[in-house]
């Protein structure tokens, strides 16, 4: 390892990343089901009618709608769709990376999991953005008008959605580990200094 205690760090958390994400997409499905009841209860909340049920897949979140839509036979139908979560859910093997690289009095499995319930909500905002962004942009014009988002809610839909996939994860996952580790940030910027 290097001497230098900051390079040694990111070469350990180089190390760890990969294993951290064998291991969170090994265990998707039970690290996203706590998703289903919330986005259930938010996304019911925020579009009342809507939603039909939220269900549990290989790895998705299953969403089965009262949203209608007209086949070009004329037949009618309701919208369903699955939503990968694990594109808002990077943050947690990036955080469990960083806190198993700063060292064994910096990671705990109690720690992990107050990281694992603090990083929900960001990943749960993803998947609500992304469920309102598939309804409004993805279904159609028929489907949208159902839903009555007009003017600058679509622009608001569609800023966060663009938030919590591109940015959310990697924010989120960085203000939580400083927030647990500020005592090993500082003496890494006490041995730099």
């Amino acid at each position: 390892m290097p001497s230098d205690p900051l390079r040694g760090f990111l070469l350990r958390t180089l190390i760890w990343l990969p294993i951290c994400f064998f291991a969170w997409y090994y265990m998707a499905n039970l690290l996203i089901w706590p998703l289903v009841p919330l986005a259930d209860l938010v996304l019911g909340a925020a579009l009342p009618g809507v939603l039909e049920a939220v269900q549990l897949g290989p790895r998705e979140i299953q969403f089965l709608t009262h949203l209608e839509v007209t086949a070009p036979d004329g037949r009618v139908g309701t919208i369903a769709f699955s939503i990968n979560p694990l594109m808002y859910g990077y943050n947690l093997p990036l955080l469990a990376a960083l806190m198993i690289a700063a060292g064994e009095t910096h990671f705990s499995w109690t720690r992990l999991l107050v990281s694992y319930v603090a990083l929900l909500p960001f990943q749960l905002w993803g998947v609500s953005f992304d469920f309102v962004k598939t309804v409004i942009f993805d279904a159609g014009p028929e489907v949208s008008a159902q839903i009555g988002i007009t003017g600058w809610g679509l622009e608001a839909v569609a800023l966060g959605y663009q938030f919590g996939y591109l940015m959310m994860p990697v924010i989120s996952a960085t203000a939580v580990w400083i927030l647990l580790n500020r005592r090993f940030i500082n003496s890494l910027l006490v041995r730099e200094a």
